[in-house]
């Protein structure tokens, strides 16, 4: 499952066990206008961990009412999701090599095994994204998972 939420004037993103700050919401007193200024914690933007406007509030009131729910969170939101599962379901296959190798065609390369799920992971739709962030919470779960992907990609 992954969320969005509000800690102070930053929102949070949070998949699987992972948190991490999507951006804060900055109101110009010139304009009186507020706008949520977006982290490129993926570094898909160029930023490297800096900040983009997204979405501009008439108010506080309504900043906090619409900006975690805003098309720009969602969009970074679900890049830094994919980014999570990649990454954790990368380090589970390397950390439990040993494991799923025994369950595999016995000629398996887990360098080849690593791309070949990073590119499945690459194409997935965000809802099952959404449902790898809920099993890269248990351990046993993402190895399963894992196992029974590099059946069907491997051919075992």
């Amino acid at each position: 499952m992954s969320a969005i939420t509000w800690k102070g004037n930053h929102l949070i993103q949070h998949a699987g066990e992972h948190d991490e700050e999507l951006g804060y919401v900055k109101c110009d007193e010139n304009s009186g206008k507020c706008f949520l200024w977006l982290k490129d914690t993926c570094g898909v933007l160029g930023l490297n961990g800096g900040y983009i406007r997204g979405d501009e509030f008439p108010s506080t009131a309504a900043a906090k009412e619409k900006a975690a729910s805003s098309s720009s969170a969602w969009i970074l939101h679900y890049i830094w999701m994919r980014n999570v599962v990649k990454r954790e379901t990368i380090r589970a296959l390397d950390d439990h090599w040993a494991e799923i190798s025994t369950n595999l065609p016995h000629d398996a390369s887990k360098d080849d095994l690593r791309e070949k799920i990073l590119r499945y992971l690459e194409q997935l739709p965000i809802d099952e994204i959404k449902a790898w962030a809920e099993k890269i919470k248990d351990v046993y779960k993402i190895v399963s998972t894992i196992i029974e992907l590099a059946k069907s990609v491997m051919g075992g």
